[in-house]
Protein backbone atom coordinates (compact mmCIF):
# COMPACT_ATOMS: atom_id res chain seq x y z
CA UNK A 1 0.00 0.00 0.00
CA UNK A 2 1.48 3.38 -1.63
CA UNK A 3 0.22 6.93 -1.02
CA UNK A 4 -1.59 8.24 -4.01
CA UNK A 5 -1.34 11.69 -5.45
CA UNK A 6 -4.02 13.17 -2.82
CA UNK A 7 -2.06 11.29 -0.12
CA UNK A 8 -3.99 8.43 0.36
CA UNK A 9 -2.86 5.44 0.52
CA UNK A 10 -4.05 2.73 -2.20
CA UNK A 11 -3.41 -1.11 -2.88
CA UNK A 12 -1.43 -1.46 -6.21
CA UNK A 13 -1.26 -5.12 -7.61
CA UNK A 14 1.51 -6.31 -10.26
CA UNK A 15 0.31 -8.80 -12.35
CA UNK A 16 3.87 -10.97 -13.38
CA UNK A 17 2.53 -13.53 -16.18
CA UNK A 18 5.46 -15.60 -14.81
CA UNK A 19 3.56 -16.77 -11.61
CA UNK A 20 1.47 -18.82 -14.04
CA UNK A 21 4.22 -21.11 -15.30
CA UNK A 22 1.96 -23.58 -16.67
CA UNK A 23 -0.80 -21.46 -18.77
CA UNK A 24 -0.62 -22.50 -22.22
CA UNK A 25 0.48 -19.94 -24.88
CA UNK A 26 -2.46 -18.63 -26.83
CA UNK A 27 -1.58 -16.76 -30.02
CA UNK A 28 -3.18 -13.16 -29.51
CA UNK A 29 -5.35 -12.83 -32.93
CA UNK A 30 -7.28 -16.54 -31.08
CA UNK A 31 -8.07 -14.72 -27.34
CA UNK A 32 -11.70 -12.60 -27.57
CA UNK A 33 -11.47 -8.88 -27.81
CA UNK A 34 -11.69 -8.53 -23.79
CA UNK A 35 -8.37 -10.68 -23.56
CA UNK A 36 -6.67 -9.23 -26.26
CA UNK A 37 -6.84 -5.92 -24.35
CA UNK A 38 -5.78 -7.94 -20.92
CA UNK A 39 -2.54 -9.16 -22.94
CA UNK A 40 -2.00 -5.96 -24.44
CA UNK A 41 -2.56 -3.70 -21.30
CA UNK A 42 -1.46 -6.30 -18.42
CA UNK A 43 -1.77 -3.61 -15.66
CA UNK A 44 -4.93 -2.25 -16.61
CA UNK A 45 -3.48 1.49 -17.56
CA UNK A 46 -5.42 2.05 -20.36
CA UNK A 47 -8.75 2.04 -18.50
CA UNK A 48 -7.12 4.04 -15.27
CA UNK A 49 -6.69 6.79 -17.60
CA UNK A 50 -9.43 7.65 -19.41
CA UNK A 51 -9.68 10.16 -22.51
CA UNK A 52 -9.50 13.34 -22.12
CA UNK A 53 -13.30 14.36 -22.54
CA UNK A 54 -14.51 10.94 -20.66
CA UNK A 55 -14.10 11.58 -17.06
CA UNK A 56 -15.94 15.16 -17.59
CA UNK A 57 -18.45 14.14 -19.82
CA UNK A 58 -19.51 10.82 -16.86
CA UNK A 59 -19.40 13.28 -14.01
CA UNK A 60 -21.93 15.10 -15.72
CA UNK A 61 -23.67 12.83 -16.63
CA UNK A 62 -23.67 11.36 -12.74
CA UNK A 63 -24.74 14.82 -11.67
CA UNK A 64 -27.61 14.90 -14.18
CA UNK A 65 -28.89 11.38 -13.30
CA UNK A 66 -28.74 12.07 -9.10
CA UNK A 67 -30.83 15.09 -10.18
CA UNK A 68 -33.56 13.50 -12.12
CA UNK A 69 -33.82 10.81 -9.94
CA UNK A 70 -34.19 12.87 -6.74
CA UNK A 71 -36.65 15.08 -8.45
CA UNK A 72 -38.59 12.00 -8.78
CA UNK A 73 -38.29 11.11 -5.56
CA UNK A 74 -39.10 14.41 -4.03
CA UNK A 75 -42.12 15.64 -6.43
CA UNK A 76 -43.37 11.39 -6.17
CA UNK A 77 -43.28 11.58 -10.22
CA UNK A 78 -44.17 9.20 -12.86
CA UNK A 79 -40.73 10.53 -14.94
CA UNK A 80 -38.46 13.68 -15.23
CA UNK A 81 -36.24 14.44 -17.86
CA UNK A 82 -32.58 16.55 -18.34
CA UNK A 83 -31.79 18.65 -21.43
CA UNK A 84 -28.81 20.11 -22.10
CA UNK A 85 -27.55 22.54 -24.85
CA UNK A 86 -24.55 21.35 -27.13
CA UNK A 87 -21.99 23.92 -26.52
CA UNK A 88 -20.68 22.71 -30.43
CA UNK A 89 -23.86 22.63 -31.89
CA UNK A 90 -26.19 24.75 -29.60
CA UNK A 91 -28.98 21.81 -29.64
CA UNK A 92 -30.73 20.67 -26.65
CA UNK A 93 -29.74 16.61 -26.21
CA UNK A 94 -31.10 14.25 -23.91
CA UNK A 95 -28.56 14.01 -20.65
CA UNK A 96 -30.46 11.66 -18.02
CA UNK A 97 -33.95 10.90 -17.89
CA UNK A 98 -36.03 8.22 -15.06
CA UNK A 99 -37.56 6.44 -18.43
CA UNK A 100 -36.18 3.26 -19.16
CA UNK A 101 -33.47 2.40 -22.43
CA UNK A 102 -36.31 2.23 -24.98
CA UNK A 103 -38.04 5.81 -24.27
CA UNK A 104 -34.43 7.74 -24.40
CA UNK A 105 -33.76 6.15 -27.87
CA UNK A 106 -37.49 7.17 -28.95
CA UNK A 107 -36.00 11.05 -27.64
CA UNK A 108 -32.89 10.33 -29.56
CA UNK A 109 -34.93 9.67 -32.96
CA UNK A 110 -37.42 12.68 -32.23
CA UNK A 111 -36.56 16.22 -34.13
CA UNK A 112 -33.94 18.45 -33.13
CA UNK A 113 -34.25 21.16 -30.46
CA UNK A 114 -32.96 24.46 -30.70
CA UNK A 115 -33.39 28.19 -29.62
CA UNK A 116 -35.07 28.76 -32.60
CA UNK A 117 -37.73 26.19 -31.63
CA UNK A 118 -40.96 28.64 -31.62
CA UNK A 119 -41.56 26.22 -28.10
CA UNK A 120 -38.57 26.83 -26.92
CA UNK A 121 -38.51 30.55 -27.66
CA UNK A 122 -41.29 30.99 -25.28
CA UNK A 123 -40.22 29.43 -22.66
CA UNK A 124 -36.43 31.52 -22.63
CA UNK A 125 -39.00 34.77 -23.12
CA UNK A 126 -40.99 33.29 -19.73
CA UNK A 127 -37.78 32.73 -17.83
CA UNK A 128 -39.77 30.55 -15.63
CA UNK A 129 -41.94 27.50 -15.27
CA UNK A 130 -44.75 26.60 -17.73
CA UNK A 131 -47.61 23.84 -17.97
CA UNK A 132 -47.61 21.34 -21.06
CA UNK A 133 -50.91 22.93 -22.09
CA UNK A 134 -49.61 27.03 -22.83
CA UNK A 135 -47.04 25.05 -24.89
CA UNK A 136 -49.12 22.49 -27.16
CA UNK A 137 -50.59 25.14 -28.89
CA UNK A 138 -46.99 26.24 -30.82
CA UNK A 139 -47.04 22.90 -32.70
CA UNK A 140 -43.52 23.38 -31.85
CA UNK A 141 -40.46 20.05 -31.82
CA UNK A 142 -40.71 21.30 -28.26
CA UNK A 143 -44.86 20.47 -27.87
CA UNK A 144 -43.54 17.11 -29.58
CA UNK A 145 -41.30 15.79 -26.96
CA UNK A 146 -44.06 17.13 -24.15
CA UNK A 147 -46.83 14.51 -25.83
CA UNK A 148 -43.71 11.87 -26.60
CA UNK A 149 -43.28 11.86 -22.70
CA UNK A 150 -46.41 12.84 -21.27
CA UNK A 151 -44.81 16.06 -19.30
CA UNK A 152 -47.10 17.65 -17.05
CA UNK A 153 -44.35 21.49 -16.31
CA UNK A 154 -41.56 22.65 -18.64
CA UNK A 155 -38.48 24.16 -16.53
CA UNK A 156 -35.82 26.22 -18.16
CA UNK A 157 -32.78 26.29 -16.83
CA UNK A 158 -31.43 29.65 -17.58
CA UNK A 159 -27.59 31.07 -16.90
CA UNK A 160 -28.32 34.48 -16.97
CA UNK A 161 -29.75 35.48 -20.15
CA UNK A 162 -28.78 32.13 -22.06
CA UNK A 163 -30.68 29.06 -21.68
CA UNK A 164 -28.50 26.19 -20.86
CA UNK A 165 -30.91 23.44 -20.40
CA UNK A 166 -34.61 22.66 -20.02
CA UNK A 167 -36.25 19.88 -17.00
CA UNK A 168 -39.35 17.38 -17.90
CA UNK A 169 -42.01 17.47 -14.93
CA UNK A 170 -44.12 14.39 -15.34
CA UNK A 171 -47.06 13.76 -13.76
CA UNK A 172 -47.25 12.93 -10.04
CA UNK A 173 -47.80 9.11 -9.33
CA UNK A 174 -50.77 9.62 -7.25
CA UNK A 175 -52.00 11.88 -10.05
CA UNK A 176 -52.19 15.37 -7.92
CA UNK A 177 -51.57 18.44 -8.87
CA UNK A 178 -48.50 20.56 -8.60
CA UNK A 179 -48.69 23.24 -5.57
CA UNK A 180 -47.99 26.75 -6.32
CA UNK A 181 -44.64 26.87 -3.66
CA UNK A 182 -43.85 23.63 -5.03
CA UNK A 183 -43.10 25.11 -8.98
CA UNK A 184 -41.79 28.09 -7.08
CA UNK A 185 -39.04 25.32 -5.46
CA UNK A 186 -38.12 24.23 -9.12
CA UNK A 187 -37.90 27.85 -10.46
CA UNK A 188 -35.43 27.92 -7.71
CA UNK A 189 -33.51 24.92 -8.06
CA UNK A 190 -33.56 25.66 -11.70
CA UNK A 191 -31.22 28.72 -11.06
CA UNK A 192 -28.39 26.72 -9.24
CA UNK A 193 -28.45 23.86 -11.72
CA UNK A 194 -27.98 25.59 -14.75
CA UNK A 195 -25.30 27.44 -12.77
CA UNK A 196 -23.60 24.02 -12.15
CA UNK A 197 -23.93 22.93 -15.81
CA UNK A 198 -22.57 26.24 -17.56
CA UNK A 199 -19.85 25.97 -14.58
CA UNK A 200 -18.93 22.52 -16.65
CA UNK A 201 -19.22 23.80 -19.87
CA UNK A 202 -16.17 26.57 -18.81
CA UNK A 203 -14.30 24.14 -17.13
CA UNK A 204 -14.39 22.05 -20.36
CA UNK A 205 -13.84 24.74 -22.32
CA UNK A 206 -10.85 26.12 -20.74
CA UNK A 207 -9.38 22.91 -20.30
CA UNK A 208 -9.74 21.00 -23.77
CA UNK A 209 -9.72 22.53 -27.53
CA UNK A 210 -12.97 21.96 -29.27
CA UNK A 211 -11.99 20.75 -32.39
CA UNK A 212 -9.89 18.03 -31.41
CA UNK A 213 -11.07 17.09 -28.18
CA UNK A 214 -7.44 17.22 -26.34
CA UNK A 215 -6.19 18.90 -23.63
CA UNK A 216 -5.64 22.94 -24.21
CA UNK A 217 -1.62 24.42 -23.85
CA UNK A 218 -1.97 24.70 -19.88
CA UNK A 219 -3.40 21.94 -19.14
CA UNK A 220 -0.87 19.68 -20.73
CA UNK A 221 2.13 21.44 -18.81
CA UNK A 222 -0.47 20.99 -15.45
CA UNK A 223 -0.38 17.22 -16.27
CA UNK A 224 3.08 16.90 -17.39
CA UNK A 225 4.39 18.20 -13.95
CA UNK A 226 2.07 16.11 -12.48
CA UNK A 227 3.47 13.25 -14.34
CA UNK A 228 7.17 13.83 -13.51
CA UNK A 229 6.36 14.25 -9.81
CA UNK A 230 4.46 10.84 -10.03
CA UNK A 231 7.43 8.98 -11.79
CA UNK A 232 9.80 10.29 -8.92
CA UNK A 233 8.00 9.60 -6.60
CA UNK A 234 7.79 5.89 -7.92
CA UNK A 235 11.30 5.66 -9.21
CA UNK A 236 9.40 4.99 -12.44
CA UNK A 237 10.60 5.97 -16.20
CA UNK A 238 8.27 8.78 -17.84
CA UNK A 239 8.05 8.89 -21.66
CA UNK A 240 6.74 12.34 -23.68
CA UNK A 241 6.24 11.19 -27.46
CA UNK A 242 5.28 14.58 -29.84
CA UNK A 243 3.41 14.40 -33.27
CA UNK A 244 3.20 17.03 -35.81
Amino acid sequence: RVPDDDGNEAQHRHHDASSSPGAPCVPRSELPPTKQREADDPRGLAEAVPGPLEDVVLLVQEVGQHLVDELRSIFELRSAMLLLVDASTGFLTPLASTFGQQRALDASAEPLLDWKDLGVRLLIRNRKSMPTERLLPTRSNLAKYLLLFDVEWVVPLMAQDRLSGILFIGRKAGGGRFRAEEIELLDFLAQHVAIVFENAKLYVSATYDSLTGILRREAVFEKLDQEIRRAVRYGRPLTVGMAD
